[in-house]
C-alpha cells in the first residue's frame, strides 16, 4: 500500500489475473492495472529527473494513478523536471505516450543520460553569442 496526496491506494491480487487490482481508497474506484512487462525491474530503473532522483517508474505509476491533463503537471510528482530543465523533453514524450495509450519510450543508459545532461548544463551556462561578456 502507497499513500497518495489526495488519500491511499490499496491494492489487492485477483486469482484470474494475477495483477494486483489498485483501488483508492477515498473514490473507491477502480485504477487500472499496468501489466507487468510494461514496468521496469525495480533494480534496473532509471532516473529521468536527475536533479531530483526521480524514476522511469513512479513517473509511469503517477500519470496511471492521478490522470494529468497537461504534461506540465508532471512537476508534481516529486518535483520532476523542475530542477535544470534536462528531463522536460523525457517528460513531454512520456506524457504524449500515456496519453495516445502507447508503450512508455525507454531512456538511454544511464552513463549516456548523465553524460547528455553534464553537456546541456554546460550549454545553458555558456552564452551563444558571447554578447555581453567582459572582454
Amino acid at each position: 500500500m502507497s499513500f497518495s496526496a489526495r488519500g491511499t491506494l490499496q491494492c489487492y491480487d485477483t486469482p484470474q489475473t494475477g495483477i494486483g487490482q489498485v483501488f483508492h481508497s477515498t473514490t473507491h474506484r477502480r485504477l487500472p492495472s499496468v501489466k507487468p512487462a510494461v514496468m521496469p525491474e525495480p533494480e534496473h530503473d532509471p532516473e529521468v529527473c536527475l536533479c531530483f532522483h526521480v524514476q522511469r517508474r513512479k513517473l509511469i505509476n503517477w500519470i496511471r494513478i492521478e490522470r494529468p491533463r497537461r504534461a506540465a503537471q508532471l512537476s508534481e510528482c516529486f518535483g520532476a523536471g523542475t530542477g535544470c530543465g534536462w528531463c522536460r523533453a523525457y517528460l513531454d514524450q512520456l506524457f504524449a505516450a500515456a496519453k495516445a495509450g502507447e508503450p512508455f519510450p525507454d531512456l538511454p543508459d544511464s552513463e549516456t543520460y548523465a553524460k547528455q545532461r553534464a553537456d546541456y548544463l554546460r550549454r545553458k551556462k555558456r552564452p551563444d553569442d558571447g554578447a555581453g561578456q567582459p572582454s
